[in-house]
C-alpha cells in the first residue's frame, strides 16, 4: 500500500486538501493524486503504480473518511489551515523551486555556424518514458522562439521543477489555457522524481493538463500546460511523471505556444529528450544552419 496518498477536491475554484472528512459530491470535484517514488520502487520498498494498486488505494482512503463536518482543510495555495497550529505542528517551510535558465543564441563569428534562414524553434516538455497507451504523449508547445538569419540574437526561457495539474479550456484559436482550478504537486506530496497517478472520483468529467509552473508570469497565468491529459471521466486513471524531457523542433511560423503539436511531423533537434534536471543552472545552446541546410541546436 502506498502511504503518501493525497486526496484533493476543488472548492469554489481553488484546490484544497482534505486530511480527513467527507465532501458533497454535488458541490465539489474530487481528484486523487498518488505518488510512487522511483528509487523506492527500484529498491523493492514500494510497488509501482498500476491501475489495480491505485483503485485499491482509493478504496482504502474512502473507507477511512469519517462523517461530514470532521474535515480539516488546508488551502494549498495560501498554506492556511483551519486547525490550530500548536508547537508540535509548526508551519511547513516554504520550498524554493529549482529554476534552470536556457539561453539560445545565434552568431556570425563562425562561417560554418551561422543561421542562414529565418527559423522558428519550439520547445516541448514530456514525462520520462512512454504513456500507458504506448503512443506518443499528447504534447502542448511549451515555448516558441523566432530567430532572424545572419545576425546575432539571444533569447532565453526558464524551466521550474514545480509541476502542476490544472483544469484547462481551449480557446477559439486552439490554444489551451489553465482554468481557475489548479494545484501544484509539492515535494511533501511526492518527490520531483516521482511517478504519479490521477483518478477522477467525480460524477462528471473535466479536461486536465500537466503543467509547468512559471512564477515569473502573472498569478492567473502561471500554469503552463505541456501535456494534454484530456477528459478524465469518473474513475478514469492517468499516470505519468514530471515534465522533465526537453525537446526542440524547427517548425513553421504558424505553430504557436499552448497549442497541441504532432511532433511526429518534425525532426527533433536533440538525439533524445534532455532531462532538464541534469542541466546546470544556466545552459547555453547555439542555433545555426548545417552545410546540408538542416537546422542545428547544439548544447554548449
Amino acid at each position: 500500500m502506498l502511504p503518501n496518498a493525497s486526496h484533493f477536491t476543488i472548492n469554489d475554484g481553488t484546490f484544497t486538501e482534505i486530511h480527513s472528512g467527507s465532501v458533497d459530491q454535488s458541490k465539489h470535484y474530487h481528484l486523487y493524486i498518488f505518488g510512487s517514488l522511483q528509487d523506492e520502487i527500484q529498491a523493492g520498498l514500494r510497488p509501482p503504480l498500476d491501475e489495480g494498486t491505485l483503485k485499491e488505494l482509493v478504496a482504502s482512503v474512502e473507507a477511512r473518511i469519517p462523517q461530514e463536518g470532521e474535515a480539516a482543510q488546508t488551502d494549498i495555495q495560501a498554506g492556511q489551515s483551519d486547525e490550530a497550529q500548536g508547537p508540535e505542528t509548526p508551519a511547513e517551510p516554504e520550498i524554493i523551486p529549482t529554476v534552470k535558465q536556457l539561453v539560445i543564441y545565434t552568431n556570425t563569428d563562425n562561417a560554418n555556424k551561422k543561421l542562414k534562414k529565418a527559423t522558428n524553434i519550439v520547445f516541448t516538455l514530456t514525462p520520462p518514458g512512454s504513456p500507458p497507451s504506448g503512443k506518443s504523449w499528447p504534447t502542448i508547445v511549451w515555448k516558441t522562439l523566432q530567430f532572424l538569419p545572419l545576425t546575432m540574437m539571444k533569447k532565453d526561457c526558464a524551466w521550474s521543477d514545480e509541476t502542476g495539474i490544472s483544469i484547462v479550456r481551449e480557446k477559439d484559436n486552439s490554444t489551451i489555457h489553465p482554468d481557475n482550478a489548479r494545484i501544484v504537486i509539492k515535494p511533501r506530496h511526492m518527490a520531483v522524481t516521482a511517478q504519479f497517478g490521477l483518478i477522477n472520483k467525480s460524477s462528471f468529467s473535466s479536461r486536465f493538463a500537466l503543467c509547468v509552473v512559471d512564477r515569473s508570469r502573472p498569478e492567473s497565468d502561471r500554469f503552463c500546460p505541456v501535456i494534454d491529459v484530456r477528459d478524465l471521466k469518473e474513475d478514469d486513471l492517468f499516470m505519468c511523471g514530471p515534465p522533465v524531457g526537453l525537446q526542440a523542433y524547427a517548425v513553421p511560423a504558424d505553430v504557436k505556444e499552448r497549442r497541441l503539436i504532432d511532433t511526429s511531423q518534425y525532426r527533433p533537434l536533440f538525439p533524445k529528450p534532455i532531462d532538464v534536471r541534469t542541466l546546470k543552472a544556466k545552459t547555453t545552446f547555439r542555433l545555426y544552419s548545417h552545410p546540408s541546410g538542416r537546422v542545428v541546436l547544439d548544447k554548449e
